[in-house]
């Protein structure tokens, strides 16, 4: 797990402060992952991270990397004003364009999958960019959103352009 951490962490500028924390595994239902906490340099300011993996195909791949809303909001009031994720509603082409290079030069070594997007809004000073991973087919299903278990994938950027957080889910 920590190596894949630490090439999360390479591929975006991040950088790893010590070994995993409060690990916590689980099976169910054919399933099994690991989440746990991990302190992170985020442009010179550390910060307590969420992570989690997922067993796919025999192997634990990461599912997420969450930033602490210390560094997603300089003030607790910042969350008043954000909208959701999937929000589309970034007109600065420049921050758009410049984050969505971000998200792809790091899903060139992710592989992480999605049909519709990007949707982006500006929360603090990061970019939030996030995409839908369930076909058009299947959002129209009855209930689609409940059923799929990580119907979106969400990737915040900082305005110095280094992703700071992925993960899939709501």
């Amino acid at each position: 797990m920590l190596r894949k951490i630490d090439q999360f962490c390479g591929w975006t500028g991040l950088r790893r402060l010590g070994d995993l924390r409060s690990l916590d595994c689980w099976k169910q239902d054919g399933g099994a992952g690991c989440k746990a906490q991990v302190f992170i340099s985020v442009e010179g300011r550390r910060a307590d991270y969420h992570v989690e993996f997922i067993r796919e195909r025999g192997e634990l791949e990461l599912w997420a990397l969450r930033a602490p809303d210390s560094i997603l909001a300089q003030k607790s009031s910042d969350w008043r004003y954000f909208k959701g994720i999937g929000y589309d509603t970034l007109k600065d082409q420049h921050a758009r364009a410049s984050s969505l290079t971000a998200v792809k030069k790091l899903n060139e070594h992710l592989r992480w999958h999605w049909f519709t997007g990007p949707f982006m809004q500006t929360f603090g000073r990061n970019v939030w960019v996030t995409f839908e991973t369930i076909s058009p087919e299947q959002k129209k299903e009855p209930e689609a959103l409940l059923r799929y278990v990580h119907p979106y994938v969400t990737f915040i950027v900082s305005p110095q352009e280094t992703v700071i957080s992925a993960y899939f889910g709501n």
